[in-house]
């Protein structure tokens, strides 16, 4: 997933020189609601090299759909120091907005150090690049180690700094490098229309229309729902949607729902709904999956225990009638979703009940901030919903979060999670 860097430190994709502006509207072409045209040919190696560009998965200039993020991310350059934490699911954009912006800033003059936590070196070789760097960006920063995370954080925000660093990240934990929201960008999964719409951008780029519009439309509803909004799943679908058509004899009305049917079954490994959400909860760092656990047990108070989940002996419905609890779960079984507390879970409940199974389980738990990042990461998944409840004594709102899948989804998700496998919820 993460860029390859250089040697030397820069991102490798900075070697790609671009001018391209950021676009301030996404135009929906009229032209690819024609059926067939007669440039489109399944034969010619050229033409399928074309729609192949198209469709690449990291092509130069900004993403689309993405212009409020990358205003806060040139903002942030703009000031020339201090910390920055871009985060968001995987293929919601970041990587490649920070990796333009970089490459802008860098042909400004800039000097641009970049590295992956994952490989990163010792804290020596580091300080050695950063002397005359304006800029340092470090991807997957979660896995960097704290050394050399906390070294250049107090560099970016040391009196009269001129050095500005970012760091990626798939989530918000106690490894990022921001200490509040004011200090993160956080990139949101892609909605099917949003994803819809840069599919045809791109492919108005074009002399003719070579995906029927209704499979555009199916692929961006399905990989919405299937993968989170990964934009390189949607690409990805495409081009293998492109493959089987081009394979297919005597077919040269373009892509339609036929091959696009077969390409998002490859993809996605499924479409269903419940395989859809369980792939999107393993997918989770570890602190986001405890969080769909405590929600899925929702906490409560007695005057006796205090906080404390709920136990088999205090559901709704026998044993017998939920089989499929967990090895090692027994608070968690496969129930119906009818059974979870309508009215949802307090907010502060939930965090006081998430933060007591993180330390149960030895994972440092979220702060307010980044507990409140998790839960509008999870909420624009459509994992979870916080809504507002009228309190009927007060009439104040007050803040509940409602899981909105199956709980034998996140069951099934969480049954092989290592630091679950032990855990008893009691």
């Amino acid at each position: 997933m993460a860029s390859k860097r250089r040697a030397d430190g820069d991102l490798a994709d900075l070697a790609r020189p671009t001018d391209v502006a950021r676009p301030t509207e996404l135009a929906r072409p009229t032209d690819v609601a024609r059926p067939r045209v007669a440039w489109w040919d399944p034969t010619d190696p050229a033409k399928r090299a074309a729609v192949a560009s198209a469709l690449a998965a990291d092509p130069d200039g900004l993403p689309l759909c993405r212009d409020r993020q990358l205003e806060a991310i040139q903002a942030f350059l703009d000031r020339g120091s201090g910390v920055l934490s871009v985060c968001g699911v995987p293929g919601s954009g970041k990587t490649l907005a920070v990796t333009a912006l970089a490459r802008q800033w860098r042909d400004r003059g800039h000097r641009v150090v970049a590295h992956n936590g994952m490989r990163l070196p010792d804290l020596a070789q580091v300080l050695r690049e950063i002397p005359g760097a304006s800029l340092v960006v470090l991807d997957e920063v979660d896995a960097a180690p704290a050394a050399v995370r906390d070294h250049l954080r107090a560099l970016a925000r040391a009196p009269g700094s001129r050095l500005a660093l970012i760091g990626m990240s798939n989530s918000l934990s106690s490894n990022t490098l921001a200490h509040g929201p004011e200090d993160t960008v956080v990139f949101p999964p892609y909605t099917s229309a949003d994803i819809t719409a840069v599919l045809e951008q791109r492919l108005a780029a074009l002399p003719g229309p070579v995906f029927d519009p209704v499979a555009l439309s199916v692929c961006g509803r399905k990989v919405a729902k299937a993968v989170s909004g990964d934009m390189r799943r949607a690409l990805e679908a495409c081009a293998v949607a492109l493959a089987i058509h081009v394979d297919s004899p005597h077919d040269d009305n373009g892509v339609r729902m036929k091959h696009m049917a077969v390409a998002l079954d490859r993809v996605t490994g499924g479409i269903g709904v419940t395989n859809a959400h369980v792939v999107a909860i393993r997918r989770l760092p570890v602190p986001q999956q405890l969080l769909m656990a405590a929600l899925v047990r929702p906490p409560h108070r007695t005057p006796a225990r205090g906080l404390h989940f709920i136990t088999p002996s205090e559901r709704l419905v026998s044993d017998v009638s939920v089989p499929g609890a967990l090895p090692g779960l027994p608070g968690m079984a496969k129930r119906r979703r009818k059974e979870t507390t309508p009215a949802g879970v307090a907010v502060t409940d939930l965090q006081a009940a998430h933060t007591a199974l993180c330390r149960r389980v030895g994972v440092a738990p979220y702060g307010h901030g980044e507990f409140a990042a998790a839960l509008d990461l999870l909420q624009a998944s459509g994992l979870l919903a916080v809504r507002g409840t009228a309190n009927a004594v007060h009439g104040k709102k007050t803040p509940r979060v409602v899981i909105e899948v199956a709980e034998g989804d996140v069951a099934l998700a969480l049954q092989d999670v290592p630091v679950l496998k032990h855990v008893v919820l009691n």
